[in-house]
């Protein structure tokens, strides 16, 4: 019998962590932990970055608890797989431009910008949208054909098509 993998969500104060851990209990047999340790982050198989809020002050939190250096030492020494959600998922780029320009993790190039719809689209975008795999990628390969996913934003990320794996349909 294979061993369940260790999955820590990072506590830092600006995410909805017990979600998480709730949805990640569901979808699996693994160890999930809600943490701001580096010890036990640093020993998990998988780290999941949460985030709601605003991203410089996600930033400051996790300067606060030291956590950039010890997720720096987990995502580019140890190559850990992580994901991330939401605001977690901007933290991991370059720069922010909400509220003020902050710098981000700078794992992956790329800056998060407020989106300029043409035409009668709205800022917030609030609403149901389908994925658009770009191109298919086997992290979504589960979802079968529900592709639908709720939104609450007003920012966005523009970095290259590489780093790129899915889009969403306009509302």
């Amino acid at each position: 019998m294979a061993e369940k993998l260790n999955v820590a969500i990072i506590d830092y104060e600006m995410g909805n962590v017990k979600s998480i851990e709730n949805a990640i209990t569901h979808i699996g047999d693994f160890n999930v932990v809600i943490t701001a340790d580096s010890s036990v982050i640093l020993s998990s198989d998988i780290i999941i970055l949460p985030g709601v809020g605003a991203f410089p002050d996600a930033m400051k939190k996790l300067s606060e608890k030291g956590l950039i250096s010890v997720l720096e030492k987990a995502v580019k020494e140890l190559k850990k797989p992580t994901i991330g959600i939401c605001l977690g998922m901007q933290l991991l780029f370059d720069v922010s431009e909400e509220k003020e320009i902050t710098k981000g993790l700078g794992w992956i190039p790329g800056k998060v910008t407020y989106m300029h719809p043409e035409g009668n689209l709205r800022v917030p975008h609030i609403g149901w949208n389908s994925l658009i795999l770009q191109p298919a990628d086997i992290i979504f390969d589960y979802l079968n054909t529900d592709k639908d996913f709720y939104f609450v934003h007003s920012l966005h990320v523009v970095c290259d098509d590489q780093y790129t794996i899915s889009l969403i349909t306009a509302a």
